[in-house]
């Protein structure tokens, strides 16, 4: 079992790494659909937003409408963004992330603006319309631009082990270990850094008393918290795990740090780091073990 989890880590933290785009997305999928293949045959990838170029997918393992619980976390990777990733606060997320667009955006600009006056200034000879040096100039400015173009979309975040690939490891790995429970279903879900898209179709398919537990960041090296109606505070208190109440009828289990304002967030040091904090994926599986009673 172990070889197995260092494997995906290896896979899942550089191959597939970054899932944002389309392409990068429809990669993860074949690469994960591959994995569960081996440990269940009763996967379903479920689109929810065909477009021209892209469309949204979720990931179900068993039967979504008849389970009693279902666990899932989000698969997509964030684009870059300043400051810390504040959970639970999608509108200061998408502000953060507007920041870094501009900012690099305008950095871009202003490099290729004084890129030009320079090459205005120590290039003298005349304009020739075809020629090696006006081959070049072409390429470079359409490199430029299309540069422009990505980042004016949104430069993409590479550094994502922690959120959230730890906690796509952390599902694979439960549902690997409790594979003949076959009342329990699991999710991998699209747009989960972008809001609750994703999640809400995954709930719109289940009944009506089905438990849904949420992932995110659970390998990070901060306090391990639970938050929903099916954790009981007594155990967590015992097991060195922060206990929340809850905010809707989601039960989380996330790792993060509290500010004096009473948010869960996680800086940068701590998103950035290359190493899982394998105790929390012991720790999140035990706690599910534990509330989930699938047979």
């Amino acid at each position: 079992m172990e070889d197995i989890f260092n494997d995906r880590l290896a896979r899942y933290s550089f191959m597939y790494r970054s899932r944002n785009s389309n392409k990068e997305k429809t990669r993860f999928l074949k690469a994960i659909v591959t994995d569960i293949s081996q440990v269940r045959k009763d996967i379903s990838v479920i689109e929810y937003s065909n477009q021209k170029k892209y469309s949204a997918r979720n990931v179900y393992i068993g039967n979504i409408e008849k389970a009693d619980q279902i666990v899932c976390t989000y698969y997509d990777t964030p684009p870059a963004y300043l400051g810390d990733y504040v959970l639970f606060d999608q509108k200061k997320q998408e502000k953060q992330t507007t920041k870094a667009v501009l900012g690099t955006s305008l950095i871009w600009f202003f490099l290729g603006i004084l890129g030009t006056i320079l090459y205005m200034k120590l290039v003298s000879a005349p304009f020739v319309l075809f020629s090696v040096q006006t081959v070049c100039l072409a390429l470079i400015y359409g490199g430029y631009f299309i540069i422009l173009s990505k980042l004016s979309k949104g430069a993409w975040n590479r550094k994502n082990l922690i959120r959230n690939t730890s906690s796509v490891l952390c599902l694979l790995q439960m549902l690997t270990e409790n594979q003949n429970k076959k009342k329990v279903a699991y999710a991998f879900i699209d747009e989960g850094c972008y809001g609750r898209r994703g999640l809400d179709v995954l709930i719109s398919s289940v009944k009506k008393n089905a438990k849904v537990y949420y992932l995110d960041s659970i390998g990070a090296d901060a306090t391990l918290n639970v938050m929903g109606q099916q954790f009981k505070e007594e155990f967590t208190d015992s097991k060195k795990i922060r206990y929340v109440s809850p905010i809707d009828q989601i039960n989380y289990l996330f790792c993060a740090d509290m500010n004096q304002n009473k948010e869960f967030y996680l800086d940068k040091s701590k998103l950035n780091k290359k190493n899982i904090n394998y105790d929390h994926l012991t720790q999140a599986i035990e706690l599910l073990n534990q509330s989930i009673k699938g047979d």
